[in-house]
């Protein structure tokens, strides 16, 4: 065997080589099929699309193809409009002993458990999108709140909430066309209210003989299949009749139309909701401080008699004398019905569809609004002030020959 073909013999068994450590490095990169935080804080293997700053609020830079469990107490999982993608198999978001963890704007899909919540407290599900998995949400834990999530053809059920959980907050969730909306077994004393529960094969299952919460004293949540009529006194948004869940179970006040939240934005620290109960398709709501007033539009079949029912913070916007509220649709006064329970003020009117404009109109706005107004005017009669006195100066000089003549 000549030199030349040595060599050449030697490159390949090099390049042999090279490619099977490669082979086993890709082999073993394939096998990773789980994110972890751990901890100490570190997100485990490194190269996962999560980064953190300061080992408390942990964002997602891109879809994710693994499970992501948490060890970690006190932090905040911001998803970022990205998705956690799974096979089929295991669970999305894995917060078992964990406390006080956020998981907010993170779409998750395809997972035997979306959330996987068990024996932790204090923790949030806010924001989420939660489609296509076995389970959407499984809540075996105290103290715990699920707000805000779109919940979504879950083959099994939507929201889980098992046995030994207690005081648990299912509040504003469109739960829609899964198995199951929501099945509750072996607890009790939770509270549900202001979801919209649409289409889902059993709405809800209560394998338990104790009582939840399924309204707010004043509103409870929507059902598709609620056979109930709003007539009396006219009607204000509310069903007649409770929504029977079980023999233990009543929504005492079911709604008439799906609900929907609006950010009214942050005053004095805190953050106000305007919401709606309707039959109309809601879009570009807005708060107006300076007028006084709330606005958005109203969209239905033509022809068709549409029905809102608008709640706003009484601390964001109301008025002394409840007579003085002044509803319009397209610039047209229209009759109304209000009443005010704890915080909020309620108003209920209907209008024929079409796209409309709805503005509802107050007299009182929210205190640290009239202290800017009254800064902005104590600034404004400043400024006059000192425009006057400017002036008379100037006049003053003008008439004395001494400082007017050239040097």
């Amino acid at each position: 065997m000549n030199r030349r073909s040595v060599l050449t013999i030697s490159l390949l068994f090099f390049l042999v080589g090279v490619l099977g450590v490669v082979s086993r490095i890709n082999v073993a990169e394939a096998v990773i099929t789980t994110v972890y935080i751990r901890s100490d804080g570190r997100v485990d293997p490194y190269m996962a699309p999560i980064t953190s700053s300061d080992n408390v609020t942990y964002t997602f830079t891109n879809d994710l193809y693994w499970q992501l469990v948490v060890e970690r107490d006190d932090i905040v999982i911001d998803g970022s409009g990205f998705k956690l993608l799974g096979n089929g198999t295991g669970k999305g978001v894995d917060l078992a002993g964990t406390t006080n963890v956020t998981v907010g704007n993170l779409e998750i899909r395809g997972f035997q458990h979306g959330i996987w919540l068990f024996n932790g407290s204090q923790s949030k599900v806010i924001g989420n999108k939660i489609a296509n998995n076995m389970f959407g949400v499984w809540l075996y834990a105290s103290n715990n709140t699920v707000s805000g999530n779109r919940i979504r053809d879950n083959n099994n059920t939507g929201i889980v909430i098992d046995i030994l959980t207690s005081n648990n907050n299912v509040i504003r969730n469109n739960v829609t066309g899964n198995s199951r909306g929501i099945w509750i077994i072996n607890t009790s004393g939770h509270r549900i209210y202001h979801n919209n529960f649409v289409n889902n094969t059993q709405q809800a299952v209560i394998s338990v003989s104790g009582s939840n919460y399924w309204d707010n004293d004043v509103e409870g949540n929507f059902w598709s299949d609620y056979g109930g009529v709003d007539e009396v006194g006219g009607g204000d948004g509310v069903g007649d009749s409770p929504h029977a869940l079980n023999v233990y179970n009543f929504d005492e006040f079911p709604l008439m139309g799906p609900v929907t939240f609006f950010d009214a934005g942050i005053w004095n620290g805190t953050r106000y909701y305007v919401h709606t109960a309707s039959n109309s398709t809601i879009s570009s709501f807005e708060f107006n401080d300076e007028s006084r007033l709330v606005n958005f539009n109203v969209t239905g079949l033509n022809t068709t008699t549409g029905f809102c029912r608008t709640a706003i913070p009484r601390g964001l916007l109301w008025c002394g004398y409840l007579p003085d509220w002044i509803v319009r649709v397209n610039d047209t006064l229209v009759l109304f019905r209000v009443q005010e329970y704890d915080d909020y003020t309620y108003l209920y009117f209907t209008y024929s569809h079409s796209e409309s404009k709805v503005e509802i109109i107050g007299t009182e706005v929210i205190p640290e609004l009239l202290f800017r107004d009254v800064a902005s005017l104590l600034l404004t009669l400043l400024m006059l002030t000192v425009v006057v006195a400017v002036h008379a100066r100037q006049s003053r000089l003008g008439e004395d020959g001494r400082f007017l003549r050239n040097t």
